[in-house]
C-alpha cells in the first residue's frame, strides 16, 4: 500500500493538525473494544474526544470499571475527521435517542464512520451503515443482518469510508488499518511497533470454527440472556424505522449510498484545505462547510455523489 502521509511524521511536530477522533462511550461497553484503538490513535499523536451525554462516568459491562467522559455530545466538535463506536451491551444505546441523533448529526460530517465489535448495531440504528458493508462480532451477525446491513466476516473491513473491526480484539486491527488508509503505512508500522503488537494466542479459538461446537454452544448459553435483549432492541429499532420510513431521510441522511465503491482513491491527510471547501468529498451539495483541515479525498469522486449526503 502505497504512503499517502508522505508528510509524516509532521503530525506528531506540530506542523499540521492531528486528526481529530469523537470515540462514544455509553453504559455497558466493552472496555477493550475502545482501548485497543484509543491506544493505536493515541500512539500517532490523534487528538481524542471521549463522548457521553454527560460527563458522569461509564461504566463498562461488567459494572466495574469505570471511564471518564472528555465531552458532552453538547460540547463535542461541530467536526470529527473520525467518528469511533465501539460494542457491549449495545441494546440501550441503540434505542437512546440523544445517542442516535447525536451519532445521526456528526456521521453525516465525519469523512470516517468506524465501529469495533457489535458497535456497528449502534452505527445501524443510526441508519450510517445503510448501504454498506460491515463487521461485527461473528455473535452479532445476525442481528445486523436483520438491520439490512451486507455483513462482512473480515477481521477489518472497509466499504469507502465505513471501517468496522470484527469482536473485541480486533480494535488493534481495525485501528492500525485506519492509519494505513489516514497516515499511511510508515504511521501504522510505528503505531504497531509502538504497542509490541505481534499477537500469537495460544489457542486457535477466536472464531465459532477454530473454537468448535462445543465452546459454541458454551458460548450461546453464557450469553442467552443479553442475546435476547440484543434481539429485542433490534426488533424495537426495525419498528422505529419503518414508522419513520417516508420521511426518515429528508434531512441530511440519504436513503441509500451506490451500491458499488468508487475507484481506489484512498483519504489522506492535507495541510491546505481551505475553509471554504464543502463536505468530505469536495463536491458542492452539502451545505455545512468542512471547517479546517483533516482528512480529505485526493479529488471529488465520479458523480453519484459519495459526500456526506451519499452517505
Amino acid at each position: 500500500m502505497a504512503d499517502h502521509a508522505a508528510n509524516w511524521p509532521d503530525h506528531l511536530e506540530g506542523d499540521a493538525r492531528p486528526l481529530v477522533v469523537g470515540i462514544l462511550l455509553f453504559n455497558g461497553h466493552t472496555t477493550l473494544d475502545f482501548v485497543g484503538p484509543y491506544t493505536a490513535f493515541s500512539a500517532v499523536g490523534m487528538t481524542i474526544h471521549l463522548l457521553s451525554n454527560t460527563l458522569d462516568p461509564v461504566l463498562s459491562e461488567d459494572c466495574v470499571l469505570a471511564i471518564g467522559p472528555t465531552a458532552t455530545f453538547d460540547d463535542c466538535p461541530e467536526q470529527l475527521d473520525i467518528l469511533f463506536v465501539p460494542g457491549g451491551f449495545v441494546g440501550k444505546a441503540m434505542l437512546d435517542q440523544a445517542t442516535i441523533a447525536f451519532l445521526a448529526d456528526r456521521g453525516a460530517m465525519a469523512p470516517y464512520i468506524a465501529s469495533v465489535c457489535n458497535g456497528a448495531l449502534i452505527l445501524a440504528a443510526a441508519g450510517l451503515l445503510d448501504g454498506y458493508r460491515s463487521a461485527t462480532h461473528w455473535a452479532g451477525r445476525d442481528h445486523l443482518a436483520q438491520l439490512g446491513v451486507e455483513v462482512s466476516t473480515e477481521r477489518a473491513c472497509i466499504d469507502r469510508n465505513r471501517f468496522t473491526g470484527g469482536g473485541v480484539t480486533a480494535g488493534i486491527d481495525f485501528g492500525l488499518t485506519v492509519f494505513a488508509h489516514t497516515l499511511g503505512e510508515k504511521a501504522a508500522k510505528f503505531a504497531q511497533l509502538m504497542m509490541g503488537y505481534d499477537p500469537k494466542p495460544p489457542f486457535n479459538a477466536g472464531s465459532p470454527q477454530g473454537a468448535g461446537p462445543e465452546m459454541v454452544a458454551l458460548f450461546d448459553k453464557f450469553t442467552a440472556d443479553s442475546d435476547t435483549t440484543l434481539r429485542n432492541a433490534v426488533s424495537q429499532v426495525k419498528e422505529q424505522r419503518a414508522a419513520s420510513s417516508p420521511t426518515r431521510h429528508q434531512g441530511r441522511m440519504p436513503a441509500s449510498p451506490p451500491a458499488s465503491s468508487p475507484p481506489d482513491r484512498p483519504f489522506h491527510r492535507t495541510t491546505s484545505l481551505p475553509t471554504s471547501t464543502v463536505c468530505g468529498a469536495l463536491c458542492d451539495r452539502n451545505p455545512r462547510p468542512y471547517r479546517g483541515r483533516g482528512v480529505v479525498p485526493t479529488s471529488s469522486f465520479p458523480a453519484p455523489c459519495h459526500c456526506t449526503l451519499g452517505r
